[in-house]
């Protein structure tokens, strides 16, 4: 049934549901997180590690094996945020985040190189993204993991680039997407990328750049390192797609037949150029390009 409203092309039922959502999520994540003893606030608490106003998005693309040492130093002089799979990247990120899937093998990898890299990422805000599978997989939660906490998230609606452009810019307006309503609940579309752009934002970073954000590639930076040492003595997942495509931007997959590169530049329009927020790839061999310009390093 959620599926079906997700897809269909009645913006109004779209619309109706996220609004009773918006409503009645946070409710429900404060009864879980009370009987689960998840912090609240969170991004109060996470603003607290903030160092720059410069966010590099570490994806796990296979351009990212074209960054050079140079480059990783930039990037370690800002902030950063890695997700899922960069746990098989030696460079420690500022805040990483992890989001899980009910019997899933590459969630149970996942846990594995969590545990494996319990001690690099001692002092790294890891933020858990709410869901079933999360709970029902908590008790995988290393024990001596440092700063953790868990993030509800809630998709934003719209049957068409026009129509999510108007519901960013009410929810812009009634603060509820950047946070100037305090709430935990983070407004996504389609992937995680965009649940991380809008991270950023809550964050109040004025300079986001997309690193390692291919999507035109069934490629991952640690499929191309066989002989890597470091990543070998960690858990590798199967490959997850093999089309050129990566499924979040092929259209036919994607509600309202907007893939994540629509998403990003609708984002780009319609909030990032209000807020005076530049948006960069960090590779022209990112779909991303030259839809978000080069960064120039």
């Amino acid at each position: 049934m959620l599926s079906y409203i997700r897809k269909s092309e009645n913006g109004y039922l779209q619309g109706a549901v996220f609004l009773a959502n918006l409503l009645i999520r946070p409710f429900l994540y404060n009864s879980a997180r009370k009987k689960n003893q998840f912090t609240g606030d969170v991004y109060s608490k996470l603003l607290s590690f903030k160092q720059s106003d410069t966010l590099f998005i570490l994806g796990s693309g296979e351009s990212i094996n074209d960054l050079d040492d140079q480059q990783f130093d930039v990037i370690q002089q800002c902030d950063s945020i890695g997700f899922n799979f960069w746990l098989l990247h030696e460079f420690v990120p500022t805040f990483y985040v992890a989001e899980f899937l009910p019997k899933s093998t590459r969630s149970d990898l996942l846990w594995k190189n969590l545990a494996a890299r319990t001690n690099d990422y001692h002092n790294v805000p890891i933020v858990f993204k709410y869901s079933a599978a999360f709970l029902e997989q908590r008790y995988n939660i290393p024990k001596d993991l440092g700063n953790w906490y868990v993030l509800p998230h809630l998709s934003i609606p719209g049957n068409g680039a026009g129509s999510f452009g108007r519901w960013l810019k009410f929810l812009d307006m009634s603060g509820i997407l950047t946070g100037r309503i305090v709430g935990d609940i983070t407004l996504f579309r389609q992937a995680s990328l965009s649940w991380i752009l809008v991270f950023a934002l809550r964050l109040q970073y004025k300079k986001i750049v997309f690193c390692g954000v291919d999507l035109n590639s069934p490629n991952y930076f640690y499929d191309m390192r066989e002989a890597d040492t470091f990543s070998s003595s960690l858990f590798v997942p199967p490959r997850e797609f093999f089309s050129e495509v990566h499924p979040t931007n092929n259209s036919s997959n994607c509600n309202g037949h907007m893939p994540i590169s629509n998403v990003i530049d609708v984002f780009a329009e319609k909030i990032c150029s209000k807020h005076h927020i530049d948006l960069f790839t960090a590779s022209e061999k990112s779909a991303l390009y030259p839809g978000l310009p080069l960064y120039l390093w």
